[in-house]
Order: structure tokens, then sequence, then C-alpha cells
């Protein structure tokens, strides 16, 4: 029987560059979490998966991170004006968004939206 070397931080022992990565930055999701096996999983344009991989990681480049990277001086919406463009006020405070939503589904749902 001959000795293989294993790596540890996947079900099958082979090597990733995922799980690597993982280790060194200290991310600890795994595909056993149902949002990140759920994006995982995601059917639809690579892009938007993307997306909202980066969306859940909170690492969309928002205002309010180009200002604090000095890319603008501006950290405000400028869809509806809002002082701080955040990735919360993107995708479910500002007014454009939230309309959408509420096209989108159930009316009685909006309320979640919103909170």
């Amino acid at each position: 029987m001959q000795d293989f070397p294993r790596w540890n931080l996947t079900s099958h022992g082979q090597f990733r560059v995922h799980s690597a990565y993982s280790v060194r930055m200290g991310v600890q999701f795994g595909p056993t979490e149902p949002l990140w096996k759920a994006i995982a999983d995601f059917k639809g344009i690579p892009r938007i998966r993307t997306f909202i991989w980066l969306a859940c990681l909170g690492k969309l480049l928002t205002n309010e991170v180009r200002c604090r990277r000095r890319i603008t001086l501006d950290s405000r919406c400028h869809t509806c004006g809002f002082e701080v463009e955040t990735i919360d006020h993107i995708l479910r405070r500002c007014p454009v968004a939230y309309s959408l939503w509420c096209s989108l589904v159930c009316p009685e749902h909006c309320e979640i939206i919103s909170i």
C-alpha cells in the first residue's frame, strides 16, 4: 500500500486554490453553509453569480468605498441623493431599488425588504 499526500482542507483530499485562499484570508465559509451553497449552485449567468457572491461578502465598489479609497469625493447615492451609498442602500433602501423589489415580489413581502 502506497502513502499519498492528502490536503485536509477539502473532503476529497486534493489541493484546491480556493481552500488555500480561504485559509490565508481567514474566510470561514464553506460549501456546507446554505447561503454559499446556494450561490455556488446558481444556474444563471456567471456574472450574476459573481455579483451575488461579492454583495454577500460586502465587496461591491459603492460610492462609500470609492470615497474611502479616495477615488471620488462624493459618497452620496447618485440615484436618489441619499448621503451614503452602501451595499444595503443600493440593494434594498434606495427608493428605486425598493420599487423594483415591490414589482418583483408579492406586496406582503415588500415589508421584509424594507426592514
